[in-house]
């Protein structure tokens, strides 16, 4: 009777070790592991090249908006809410988060910084004006990789002579 139990032992033995050397060799289930750790990688790299062509887009609006603001203020530089109805009126999306300063500044004919804007700080010549729009606004993404490529706000700027 020990015979017969020791030979339905190592039958049992024997084909256990059969069957993890078979699981071993069987390559039937790697494509659908390989599918299921490449794919949310490829994703999320996807995602981040979305996330990072949604950022320049609106990056690119603001700095449009700003160059708008600014051909505004070469008209009217002291006219804010002006140069920012202008900004705003200018962006393809929601304009209640852009936020609008603008400043002007003067410079003199040959390079020199004219501090009063009066002509003499630039001996007797008239300096140069230019109007500066800044334009920022937080940036939101419909997708959450943004917090990977770390960026939080966007911004534009233009600077125009005024005269």
């Amino acid at each position: 009777m020990n015979q017969s139990h020791s030979k339905g032992g190592s039958r049992a033995r024997a084909r256990a070790l059969s069957r993890w050397l078979g699981f071993r060799s069987d390559q039937r289930g790697g494509v659908i592991v390989e599918f299921a750790i490449g794919v949310p990688v490829l994703l999320l790299l996807l995602s981040g090249a979305v996330d990072l062509g949604l950022a320049l887009d609106q990056s690119s609006t603001l700095r449009s908006a700003a160059r708008a603001g600014a051909q505004y203020a070469m008209r009217f530089p002291s006219d804010t809410s002006g140069i920012s109805d202008a900004v705003k009126q200018s962006v393809k999306f929601d304009s209640s988060s852009v936020t609008v300063t603008s400043s002007s500044f003067c410079e003199c004919p040959n390079g020199g910084n004219a501090n009063s804007c009066a002509k003499s700080d630039c001996g007797g010549q008239t300096p140069y004006t230019f109007v500066q729009v800044n334009v920022s606004m937080p940036y939101t993404s419909p997708l959450p990789t943004s917090m990977l490529l770390g960026i939080t706000s966007l911004s534009g700027s233009a600077v125009f002579r005024a005269n």
